[in-house]
C-alpha cells in the first residue's frame, strides 16, 4: 500500500530544495496554530473558568461563615407523635410503625415513599418543629423513586 497518491509523489518530487524547506515550514506553521487554537487555548479558557468558579464558592463560603447562625427554631410542644402522624399524612407518607421510647423522641418506618417527599418531610420536621432525625436508614424499592425508611428522631433541646 503507498503512502503518498502518485501525483503528489510526483509534484513533491519536482520540487527544488528550497521549495520543500518552504513546504515544511508551512506545514510546521498550520501544525502549530492548529495545536494553539484549536487544543491549547481551549484548555487555558476553561481552566480559567474552573479558577473562577473556585474563587467565587471560596468568596460564598466565606460569606456564609460570617452570616449570623439560624434562629433556633422553637420547639413544637404538641407530643412527638402526634407531629409525626399529622405532618406524615399531610405529606400523603404512610407510617408502618411509630414508637415513642422516651419522651422527645420516637422511632417509626414509613414504606413505599417517594425518595422527595421523604426528604423535604424531614427537612420540614427539623425546620418547622424542631424535631431531628437522628439516624436513618433508607432502602430503595423496586419502583423507581419509591423508598422505604427506618428513622429516629429527637426533638431539639431548649
Amino acid at each position: 500500500m503507498r503512502r503518498v497518491s502518485p501525483y503528489l509523489s510526483d509534484k513533491l518530487a519536482g520540487l527544488t530544495g528550497r521549495e520543500r524547506l518552504l513546504l515544511a515550514a508551512g506545514a510546521t506553521t498550520v501544525l502549530a496554530t492548529i495545536l494553539v487554537l484549536g487544543i491549547w487555548q481551549p484548555l487555558l479558557a476553561r481552566h480559567a473558568a474552573e479558577a473562577s468558579r473556585f474563587q467565587r464558592n471560596d468568596r460564598t463560603l466565606a460569606g456564609l461563615a460570617q452570616m449570623p447562625k439560624a434562629a433556633v427554631v422553637q420547639a413544637d410542644p404538641r407530643p412527638v407523635a402526634s407531629i409525626l402522624t399529622q405532618t406524615a399524612a399531610a405529606q400523603n407518607l404512610t407510617i408502618l410503625r411509630l414508637d415513642t421510647p422516651k419522651e422527645g423522641a420516637a422511632t417509626l418506618t414509613l414504606q413505599d415513599a417517594p425518595f422527595e417527599t421523604l426528604i423535604l418531610w424531614i427537612d420540614g420536621l427539623d425546620r418547622d418543629t424542631g424535631l431531628t432525625v437522628t439516624s436513618a436508614t433508607i432502602r430503595r424499592t423496586d419502583a423507581p423513586g419509591i423508598v422505604s425508611a427506618d428513622l429516629s428522631l429527637q426533638r431539639a433541646s431548649p
